[in-house]
């Protein structure tokens, strides 16, 4: 069993072999088992697999311990002291404000390519409306034009 294309698919080739790939940058745990037939046995291995999303609820619950204190089970006392650090810093840098909802769905790369004229593209999107907005909008970003107040 082998892949890597950062999609969420699992395919049979045969009797004998299959294939995983489970996400990309951590977003899904792939669970795959197989039954083995007795040796010298030409029956098709069964095959059962699940696609896991890797966040803290859906991880207790696929590992059975939702329900004995759910995802605060899984925490260390060292987690507690990374999560916390996490938090003050994510604070220190406004990194939960929100800037904006995109009206419409935009995905990575349609056509296989990073054709940033293409609609439903995420680059053609972060292109046309989020740095626009973010990097050359003084009402959206002042920080990038008080240095342009004091020379005009």
């Amino acid at each position: 069993m082998a892949g890597h294309s950062h999609y969420r698919r699992f395919n049979v080739y045969d009797g004998r072999t299959a294939a995983i790939e489970s996400g990309n940058y951590f977003n899904t745990v792939g669970w795959l088992s197989y039954t083995l037939p007795p040796a010298g046995s030409k029956t098709p291995l069964r095959y059962q697999w699940r696609m896991i999303d890797a966040n803290k609820a859906t991880l207790t619950s696929a590992a059975g311990i939702a329900a004995a204190g759910g995802s605060e089970s899984l925490l260390t006392e060292r987690g507690a002291s990374l999560r916390e650090d996490l938090m003050a810093v994510r604070m220190q840098m406004g990194l939960d404000g929100v800037l904006g909802c995109n009206p419409s769905s935009v995905v990575m790369s349609p056509s296989g390519s990073l054709d940033m004229a293409d609609e439903s593209s995420v680059w053609g999107f972060v292109m046309r409306s989020v740095v626009p907005a973010v990097l050359f909008d003084p009402p959206n970003n002042p920080r990038m034009w008080e240095g342009a107040r004091h020379h005009a």
